[in-house]
């Protein structure tokens, strides 16, 4: 999980620091200011880009659902996952999904007008981890902590550059 956690914190280290104020309501009122122009993609494009990174990792989806794995290893399939315990699992996975796809538009996309806009968004950014989740196949444990201390830290170290200046 530290694998995505750090990605995850450059990325709203940056955020907060374009923004000076770590306020979410303040973040979305400065990005509909001036239009699609200032939302936080379009300034922030490479920050943006290792968020979805950090975002697909902290939901657990494939190829990122690693932490997974030695449960299902340990359990095997003799252990019995329904009723109540199952239904606590889908529970807590869709309000994960819905709150990560609500801090994405919330940092990057401008928030919303209105309820309407604010859910075709938050869908449409949801709609790229599912997609990927069917695309790929789990990582393994090392390649996967390979691959997001790798580009994610990467794109989000220069995007922090570019911040900066």
């Amino acid at each position: 999980m530290l694998a995505y956690d750090v990605p995850l914190v450059i990325v709203i280290f940056g955020v907060a620091y374009q923004y000076g104020t770590i306020n979410l309501v303040d973040m979305i009122a400065m990005q509909q200011a001036g239009g699609v122009a200032t939302w936080g993609a379009a300034q922030m494009p490479l920050l943006a880009i290792a968020g979805l990174f950090a975002m697909q990792g902290m939901l657990g989806k494939q190829p990122f659902e690693i932490y997974v794995a030695p449960a299902e290893i340990a359990t095997g399939p003799m252990v019995e996952m329904g009723g109540k315990f199952l239904g606590g699992l889908f529970v807590m996975q869709c309000f994960q999904l819905y709150t990560a796809a609500v801090l994405y538009v919330t940092l990057f996309l401008g928030g919303g007008e209105n309820w309407a806009t604010f859910l075709v968004k938050s869908f449409a950014v949801l709609a790229i981890p599912v997609a990927i989740a069917m695309v790929f196949p789990r990582y393994r444990t090392e390649d996967l902590v390979r691959l997001m201390w790798k580009w994610p830290v990467m794109l989000g170290l220069l995007g922090l550059a570019f911040i900066v200046r």
